[in-house]
């Protein structure tokens, strides 16, 4: 999602932040059937397992493996950028080549390196963001805001003499990345003490 974030405001103006809105009140019903799913079948797995048990074997499988290359190409894609920037390099095909090579190793061992650590890197992983996205963003809004709320409203004369409506369903992707992230509820359960029990009540 914040890969994208640029992209849907360079594509649709200010106005493409409602997606964020629109496609919330979405997720929400999707939690609820998630947590109905859950709370009928307390099934401590993750993506594969559950795929497997609902919809069959071949259906899991091309979850698991779609799921896998999608992985492999946002940190691909995206990650590199932000290596790069952090360390200060110049991105070119071959530093983002680099970057991507270096994460995905660094994602590898972590995968094999046992829970416990997994469990500690979700805890500074959501330390991390919490901070960033919660208390950094309340901040810049709230005290370092350089233009009104009603930006939100000004296209800004994004799409051109094109109808707004097709430009914001283009920036749509700010939005539909939000979906991305059910699964981890399911992928980190090996992290909850008895989750056939306790995943269910979250």
């Amino acid at each position: 999602m914040y890969s994208l974030f640029a992209y849907s405001l360079t594509l649709g103006g200010p106005p493409a932040m409602w997606w964020i809105i629109i496609v919330g009140c979405g997720q929400f019903l999707v939690a609820l059937v998630f947590g109905e799913v859950v709370s009928q079948y307390p099934m401590a797995d993750g993506i594969y397992p559950w795929a497997r048990r609902l919809w069959g074997r071949r259906y899991a499988w091309t979850v698991s493996w779609v799921y896998v290359w999608a992985v492999i190409v946002a940190i691909a894609e995206f990650g590199s950028d932000f290596v790069a920037s952090l360390l200060g390099i110049t991105l070119s095909r071959e530093v983002g080549l680099a970057a991507a090579v270096a994460l995905l190793v660094l994602a590898f061992a972590c995968n094999f390196s046992g829970t416990r650590i997994l469990a500690w890197v979700a805890a500074v992983g959501l330390a991390a963001e919490l901070t960033g996205v919660g208390a950094l963003g309340l901040y810049l809004l709230i005290f370092k805001r350089a233009n009104s709320f009603a930006v939100f409203f000004d296209a800004m004369g994004a799409g051109g003499a094109k109808p707004y409506a097709i430009t914001f369903l283009g920036a749509a992707l700010s939005g539909l990345f939000l979906f991305y992230g059910f699964e981890a509820c399911g992928d980190i359960v090996e992290e909850v003490d008895n989750p056939t029990r306790r995943i269910p009540e979250r």
